[in-house]
């Protein structure tokens, strides 16, 4: 029900127990040990896909999430998809978003699909990136949503746009280099370097 209860102990033995009492006998969605990573250390806590999945969507530390995030890659996409986009949709850290890009990149299904077209358009360069990173092999329908990232903000972002729309539509080469012709990049001039490479 949103309630949060929590239990501060030490662990000074080999086997210590710690007991965190549920009087009221309430329904617990989630357990997290050690909140918000303030202990070195190393855990195997295991848990089930439907405390995972409260954990993603109502821990209110963002490595939380993330721990929990980590964990769903083992599981099939078609079982957590709905539960990614949910998350993607309400999360505001790029870490997490660029996670869940990660985990979506080769579901072809028409949610994700979306979600990815999404991303591409995300005020965060980092959750572009990942787009960009994670996505090599490009979907013929999501080839325009690509084409923006030639115009983007980033030069690094740019440059890896290039190089995968060039690898996947090489047909259309020439209209990617006129369109990038005037870019040159940052420190060490990357965008120009890899316009050459193409050219060449």
């Amino acid at each position: 029900n949103g309630k949060i209860d929590s239990q501060k102990a030490w662990i000074e033995k080999e086997h210590s127990e710690v007991i965190i009492p549920n009087k009221e006998k309430k329904e617990i969605a989630f357990v997290v040990f050690d909140p918000n990573r303030q202990v070195i250390k190393k855990v195997n806590f295991s848990r089930t896909f439907e405390e995972l999945t409260a954990q993603l969507l109502e821990s209110k530390n963002m490595i939380d999430r993330y721990d929990a995030l980590l964990e769903l890659k083992k599981t099939e996409i078609g079982k957590k998809r709905g539960f990614l986009i949910k998350s993607y949709n309400q999360e505001t850290f790029h870490l997490i978003k660029a996670e869940i890009v990660a985990q979506l990149a080769e579901d072809e299904v028409i949610q994700s699909l979306e979600l990815i077209r999404k991303a591409i358009n995300d005020n965060d360069v980092n959750v572009r990136k990942a787009v960009l990173l994670n996505i090599t092999k490009i979907n013929e329908s999501m080839r325009t949503d690509y084409e923006k990232l030639l115009k983007d903000s980033s030069y690094q972002v740019i440059t890896i746009a290039l190089e995968n729309l060039v690898y996947n539509f090489p047909e259309r080469t020439e209209t990617y280099l006129e369109t990038t012709n005037n870019e040159w990049g940052a420190t060490g001039i990357g965008i120009r370097i890899k316009w050459l490479e193409i050219a060449f």
